[in-house]
């Protein structure tokens, strides 16, 4: 594992408002070549972000995603949701006999609603993980897999992105000093909802008053 090491690593949330582009991408060396590899990524989505499965399918072109279902209705304080929710992608490319070997992964991720707050905080900020990666060699023949302290890396992970996917052993390679990206969106505060409601009682009682002005006058004009 000492003889793995990444370079160029980037790691941002780009876009405004609700609908936001996750961005991971990074170099991964190896002292010794990667012989008939692939990656996979697991990312641990907060509960303030969700992916919409029915469309993320057609935003990726060298990445499959393993299906996994999101209530994309309910709101972030929702008892429904999880604090964190894990989700993994598969690099559809495969590394043969390389050395050096660069990645980049773009998802769509969609911020949730948040209800207002209770004091004069007027936006959520919403924190995401740089992911786990995993890799899978053919065979197990590059020299990594080999090495006896790599055994307590070995994880079992979804083989694929086909739906009832069975799990597979995979290498957990360990980035250090993994980084974290938030992004903020705007939410209402608490402290002007009596001010929201007296105002919308006066306004509401204002038409009602026109209305029976108005009725009452032209009633008295045909009289």
């Amino acid at each position: 594992m000492n003889d793995i090491s990444f370079d160029d690593v980037n790691f941002q949330i780009r876009g405004e408002g609700f609908h936001r582009t996750l961005e991971t991408s990074f170099k991964i060396t190896n002292k010794q070549r990667f012989v008939n590899c692939r990656l996979a990524y697991r990312y641990r989505l907060p509960k303030g972000a969700y992916l919409d499965s029915n469309t993320i399918g057609s935003d990726l072109s060298k990445h499959c995603f393993t299906p996994s279902h999101f209530d994309v209705e309910a709101p972030e304080s929702s008892p429904k949701v999880a604090n964190f929710h894990p989700v993994y992608f598969h690099s559809l490319q495969v590394l043969r006999k390389l050395f050096v070997f660069g990645d980049k992964v773009d998802i769509p991720v969609h911020l949730r609603y948040h209800k207002p707050a209770e004091n004069d905080q007027l936006e959520a900020i919403v924190t995401f993980e740089f992911p786990k990666i995993y890799i899978q060699c053919e065979d197990n023949a590059t020299t990594i897999f080999k090495e006896t302290a790599c055994e307590k890396n070995m994880e079992k992970i979804p083989c694929g992105c086909e739906s009832h996917m069975p799990k597979c052993e995979f290498l957990r390679i360990n980035m250090p000093n993994p980084r974290t990206v938030s992004a903020s969106i705007p939410i209402a505060s608490g402290s002007h909802r009596i001010f929201v409601i007296f105002f919308t009682l006066f306004m509401v009682s204002t038409c009602i008053a026109c209305t029976f002005y108005i009725v009452y006058n032209s009633k008295a004009k045909h009289e």
